[in-house]
């Protein structure tokens, strides 16, 4: 042993590493891999690259408020087909009146419960409820007023059922004008539309409860 020997240290502590190895005490062919890697070889896969997290899906509209929406532009225009022609009277309209008066008087004919000047001459107070009720409808767009869905169209039916009776008892010298046909139409589509409001509503409820 050669004191002055530079590869010979105090204690032996450190000697040149055998040919074809590093000193970083690597095999053959993977010199260098821990200097490329400064804090180890990765141990995992490739991971999601920062800020391309899944992203989650925004929340879903309510159906219920989109149907009570339709019902309230439909009670609207129901409302306006109150300022259209409701009853065309026919040629020879006051002789069908006699007529048929003549028929009841003498019992061969018979006056249905729903007949009265009110409800023919007058409908126009059914148009209003469905105009009122398809205003309220648009207070559901606050979450607290969704519960009253039920009753908004409870209320509906009941001014559609009274307009469509009226024009069903119109005496046989008249015929039913635009107004009418058109307020019966959006009126069923109100209606139609409140129920489903009210339906998908309680069904949304019974879901949350459930959950």
């Amino acid at each position: 042993m050669n004191p002055g020997d530079p590869n010979q240290q105090q204690g032996g502590q450190w000697s040149p590493a055998p040919p074809g190895q590093s000193q970083t005490g690597g095999f053959p062919g993977h010199q260098g891999q821990t200097a490329q890697f400064p804090g180890g070889p990765p141990t995992g896969g490739w991971g999601p690259a920062p800020g391309m997290g899944p992203r989650r899906a925004g929340p879903r509209p309510d159906r219920s408020v989109i149907f009570a929406l339709g019902a309230a532009v439909a009670g609207i225009v129901t409302y306006c087909m109150g300022f259209v022609s409701w009853i065309t009277a026919l040629a020879g309209s006051q002789q069908g009146i006699d007529l048929w008066e003549r028929d009841f008087v003498e019992g061969r004919d018979s006056i249905p419960g729903f007949f009265s000047d009110d409800m023919v001459l007058n409908p126009g107070k059914f148009f209003v409820l469905l105009g009122v009720v398809g205003v309220a409808t648009t207070f559901v767009l606050v979450p607290r007023y969704r519960k009253a869905l039920p009753f908004l169209a409870v209320i509906a039916l009941a001014g559609w059922l009274a307009l469509f009776a009226s024009a069903l008892i119109m005496p046989p010298s008249v015929e039913l004008g635009a107004g009418a046909i058109l307020g019966l139409i959006f009126g069923l589509v109100q209606v139609a539309l409140l129920m489903t409001a009210s339906f998908l509503y309680g069904l949304k409820k019974d879901d949350a409860a459930i959950s």
